[in-house]
């Protein structure tokens, strides 16, 4: 791997975070190691952000501060970040989070460590914080997953949505580089994390996680992930890319991608109960199930590989169940909407014949 010169870069979405940026940068430019580049990218926020990074960039030379010209979204703004950057690995920092002071120096001595040479990817514990209070802390057992693990390593990363966030990790900055959004995913706005590091997972080989906590996740219902996004909406196409990769790696066996379409099944049990529990309209919730069952998806992945894999599920009586609760539903709603046709037609042909008779 080709050395650059400068070790790190932190990578930063921004958009109307004018109210967490003092802390989130100064938790940056105070770290006890002093290699590192911050990148900026501010999507065209209409708050105040784009001055207040602008001022500390005049005060830190290792700030680099881009400014879209119109909104993209996080996705986009995430992927100019990583394009924007230079450094031998990349690391990642929402605009209303905070580090640690040691997290780049604690991450460095992993990296210099003799036993974990041509590490492609660090996992790192977080704590969630809010108000000032911590309220829980995630972090995982030490272990070093080398190529011949990989099969092992896909699962737990797909099957865990604790390490979608791209902020929990650490990657080789060429690998992050190299990565190519697909033209139709360019505006997922939840999921992007997820997607992102399915790319990125694709090309690592040698991944160690560490239990050090090393950053601050702020509970900021205003976040970045969050604003502009509808309460409740189906989009499946991170799971898609992510399905891909399962079934075209050569490295997991029949069987664990058979657990995988397993998890699949299971959460998509889940989203129809949350669905079911939404406090909105019927109607509205006809419509969510009416989107899963268009999506590709459910028809193209779920049902197909549920049958093929039916004999594999624990309580597949009851997994099936689901499905048909889908589909009956759906079907119930194009039945309601022909009812309906069929009312408005018989209205209007009493109201024909009226008229008629009246002309009489």
């Amino acid at each position: 791997m080709k050395k650059n010169s400068i070790k790190y870069s932190v990578c930063m979405p921004v958009y109307n975070a004018e109210s967490y940026l003092d802390r989130t940068i100064t938790s940056i430019l105070h770290q006890s190691f002093f290699d590192f580049e911050f990148v900026i990218v501010d999507d065209f926020s209409t708050d105040d952000s784009a001055r207040i990074c602008q001022e500390f960039q005049k005060k830190d030379k290792r700030i680099k501060f881009f400014k879209s010209n119109k909104n993209n979204g996080v996705l986009i703004t995430e992927v100019e970040a990583i394009r924007q950057s230079s450094g031998e690995y990349i690391l990642f920092l929402d605009c209303d989070d905070y580090y640690n002071y040691d997290t780049l120096e604690v991450l460095d001595s992993y990296l210099r460590d003799g036993d974990y040479e041509d590490l492609d990817m660090i996992f790192f514990g977080a704590r969630i914080v809010a108000n000032g209070i911590i309220i829980n802390e995630f972090k995982e057992k030490h272990k070093l997953y080398k190529k011949e693990d990989k099969g092992q390593l896909l699962l737990r990363l797909f099957e865990n949505n604790n390490f979608n966030a791209l902020w929990r990790k650490l990657i080789r900055g060429d690998i992050a580089r190299s990565i190519v959004i697909d033209d139709d995913c360019k505006n997922i706005s939840r999921g992007n994390d997820k997607y992102l590091s399915a790319l990125m997972y694709e090309h690592c080989t040698n991944v160690l996680f560490i239990e050090n906590v090393l950053y601050n996740w702020v509970d900021n219902p205003d976040g970045i992930t969050r604003k502009g996004q509808k309460h409740y909406y189906i989009d499946y196409r991170d799971k898609e890319k992510i399905y891909r990769i399962i079934a075209d790696n050569d490295e997991l066996s029949i069987e664990q991608k058979k657990q995988y379409i397993i998890y699949q099944s299971r959460q998509f049990k889940i989203q129809l109960n949350n669905i079911s529990c939404l406090p909105i309209t019927s109607k509205d919730k006809l419509d969510l199930f009416f989107d899963i069952e268009k999506s590709d998806f459910y028809n193209s992945i779920l049902l197909q590989n549920i049958k093929e894999f039916s004999m594999f599920i624990e309580n597949k009586l009851f997994y099936k169940k689901q499905y048909r609760l889908l589909l009956f539903v759906c079907l119930l709603k194009n039945s309601f909407s022909h009812c309906c046709l069929k009312q408005q037609n018989t209205q209007r042909r009493l109201i024909d014949e009226k008229n008629n008779s009246n002309k009489q």
